[in-house]
């Protein structure tokens, strides 16, 4: 049999909660014409790993060893300042956007350390400040080691995870609060049986966290669907698309022709975004085609759907107050890491 089998998979929705499931036609939601951005150049920024909005600034996590940081004033456009430390306390830091603001209206910062398993605080005024930079540390729990692709904190004592193992009796998230572990299930159910090294594939998703509404959502790689949870992981409802199709095989992540949906996402204080590239793998990789920017509500509503002019972009920010979407290009041709986009003010 070939290695690459094409099929359209009978999903069974009965996991997934029923009547929490809506169903929708894109074409209802879609807004013309193609939005064209424009290159956001910052000089002096390069070797960029990762990057996230935090306040009215960017982080820059960087490919190197020092500094592995660069703070971006978004509105100036310039860096305004690059920070690290020596390679025993910060190995290979990861940002995953995740901050919030405290009562005193400072504003903390996590990195993920993938070299120290370490997740390591950080306060922006301190990291403004002309004092020696301080550096909280707290151990990621052993049993998810190199066993997650995404980590985020909920609160002080709670993380949720996305599952990257191969133990086919967990699930696609894990939510570690007080040395105790809640699973939410693998979903939606697929009738043809998964190899266990696919598992953690074919579920691959990208998550947000609104701290304010404690609701987390989950943008879909290989379904085309998104999905919202609450902070203790129960389902509160799951968008999918009447042109959703699962298209893989053995090996499928390698496969030019498999389809591919979601690639990043972002949690707006209003919103959460979910950049969609919705064609082949190969189409992507090319830049041939349109990415689309798909906007919820934190209730789960779908509200728009922007079409973008294209399509080889990474991850990405929002920038609420003055509707400016912030993206990595991969395009040669933009001559800047990062590309700009004017959203429209009706997205309501």
């Amino acid at each position: 049999m070939n290695r690459y089998i094409y099929l359209i998979a009978i999903l069974i929705l009965a996991s997934c909660g029923g009547n929490k499931t809506e169903i929708k036609n894109e074409k209802n939601y879609l807004l013309e014409p193609i939005l064209s951005g424009a290159p956001f150049k910052i000089d002096n920024v390069s070797s960029i790993k990762s990057f996230g909005k935090l306040g009215d600034y960017m982080l820059i996590a960087r490919d190197t060893i020092n500094p592995q940081f660069q703070l971006v004033d978004i509105n100036k456009q310039t860096v305004v300042k690059s920070f690290g430390f020596d390679k025993q306390q910060l190995k290979n830091p990861f940002y995953f956007n995740n901050f919030w603001s405290n009562p005193k209206s400072d504003i903390s910062f996590e990195v993920i350390d993938f070299g120290t398993n370490q997740i390591k605080t950080f306060s922006l005024s301190n990291v403004l400040g002309n004092d020696t930079l301080k550096i909280e540390n707290k151990d990621i729990p052993f049993d998810f080691i190199k066993k997650y692709y995404q980590l985020l904190t909920l609160d002080s004592s709670a993380l949720l995870g996305s599952y990257g193992g191969r133990d086919l009796k967990k699930g696609k998230f894990f939510i570690f609060e007080d040395k105790k572990t809640k699973w939410v299930p693998f979903g939606p159910h697929i009738a043809d049986p998964i190899a266990r090294d696919d598992l953690k594939y074919i579920y691959y998703s990208f998550s947000s966290y609104n701290r304010n509404r404690s609701v987390f959502a989950s943008a879909m790689k290989y379904f085309k669907r998104v999905e919202f949870y609450s902070k203790e992981g129960g389902l509160l409802k799951e968008i999918s698309f009447n042109n959703e199709k699962l298209n893989y095989g053995s090996g499928f992540l390698d496969h030019p022709n498999s389809s591919v949906y979601f690639n990043s996402s972002f949690a707006g204080a209003k919103y959460f975004y979910g950049l969609c590239i919705d064609s082949e793998q190969s189409n992507y990789v090319k830049n041939k085609g349109n990415m689309k920017l798909y906007v919820f509500d934190w209730e789960g509503d779908l509200k728009k759907i922007i079409k973008l002019d294209r399509m080889y972009l990474g991850n990405f920010i929002v920038d609420e107050s003055t509707n400016k979407l912030i993206a990595q290009s991969f395009v040669k041709d933009d001559q800047a890491p990062f590309i700009v986009y004017s959203l429209p003010n009706n997205l309501k």
